[in-house]
């Protein structure tokens, strides 16, 4: 392994989902003004790439965005042959991935510490692939599972990283992108594409047309953010904003509904109401719901009436002084992530 000095550390990031831009890029910008080197590789996706691009965080792209399931595998053997090819030039101190198993078997390779974020009980592959080489290993406090390597727990949420008030400032902007005046009430509904292995067996939202219509009568816009293609009787809501958007869009909606469990984080921990329904099981949308009262999870099997009623309901009581206190606990009680993760990379922890 590499004799580190905390002075001069050579840092190799790696990055697969748009989710790790936004946690990495506060991180990345305090380590180079550290006067760390830092190195950033990507797997391309649209979204990845517009968002390092608009960060102005230099990257290196290893490999394509897979295109189906087949193709997943082979896309994996390119990503790891050019990274273990990459980190051979520049001889990495650590390694740092959030669930990353390209990370975790080159930084084995190449003599490397590997430090391991990692925020979702449910993503048990990618888990079990990259705990065992890891020198360190951080989950959230409210993480359920008991892993069989050490861990250490964090009081605060991955999506603090980038959702604190010391990090994020929303921009009115975002009205720019869509057709909606500021003072208009609109909900935003979030799909998932199933594709993710954490995703098998799990199930969301059964009648989505039947929910935007509840929704409308209800008074409220609608606009989806949908990770997959929408069919044609949908396409109308799909909004279309600059994916550094996204968060200043969350703060000022009146709700969140969706499939996916870090938008929902995301939006409770910047002041919106924030529905779940999905099958899965997160400790850190359970923390979320039962000490914050900032998420509400619906399974996806109760009834649609059922469903529609509580959000509506939620809408009518949804005073921006109460859901600003609960925003405010958190706030208080939590760290911020950003600052968090610095410490425990650079050793100061």
């Amino acid at each position: 392994m590499n004799e580190i000095t905390q002075d001069d550390l050579t840092i190799a990031i790696t990055i697969q989902h748009p989710a790790h831009v936004h946690f990495f890029k506060h991180i990345i910008s305090e380590l180079n003004l550290m006067g760390h080197d830092v190195h950033v590789f990507v797997r391309e996706s649209d979204v990845n790439i517009s968002l390092l691009d608009f960060y102005d965080i230099p990257y290196i792209k290893l490999a394509n965005e897979p295109r189906s399931s087949v193709d997943l595998f082979k896309t994996q053997l390119t990503y790891e042959y050019n990274l273990l090819k990459e980190a051979r030039k520049i001889s990495p101190d650590i390694f740092i991935a959030e669930a990353g198993v390209a990370a975790a078997h080159i930084s084995a390779l190449v003599g490397a510490e590997y430090q391991l974020f990692i925020n979702n009980e449910h993503a048990t592959l990618e888990n079990h692939l990259s705990m065992p080489f890891a020198s360190d290993i951080y989950v959230p406090s409210c993480f359920y599972s008991n892993p069989r390597f050490s861990v250490t727990r964090y009081n605060s949420y991955y999506p603090l990283a980038y959702t604190h008030p010391d990090w994020f400032q929303p921009s009115p902007a975002v009205f720019d992108h869509i057709p909606i005046d500021r003072e208009e009430p609109f909900a935003i509904l979030r799909l998932v594409s199933w594709n993710a292995a954490h995703d098998v067996g799990q199930n969301g939202i059964k009648d989505v047309k039947y929910l935007i219509s509840k929704l409308e009568e209800s008074g409220i816009r609608v606009l989806i953010s949908s990770e997959g293609a929408l069919p044609s009787s949908l396409k109308s809501y799909q909004m279309s904003i600059p994916p550094h958007r996204l968060h200043d869009l969350l703060y000022y909606a009146d709700i969140y509904v969706g499939e996916g469990g870090m938008t929902a984080a995301e939006s409770a921990l910047l002041g919106t109401p924030s529905v779940f329904i999905n099958s899965i099981d997160l400790g850190y949308l359970n923390e979320l719901e039962n000490r914050y009262e900032l998420v509400t999870q619906i399974s996806p099997d109760v009834n649609s009436d059922t469903i529609a009623r509580t959000i509506i309901k939620l809408l009518t009581e949804n005073k921006e002084s109460v859901w600003s206190k609960r925003r405010r606990r958190i706030l208080d009680e939590k760290e911020d992530m950003t600052a968090l993760a610095l410490s425990h990379i650079i050793g100061n922890d």
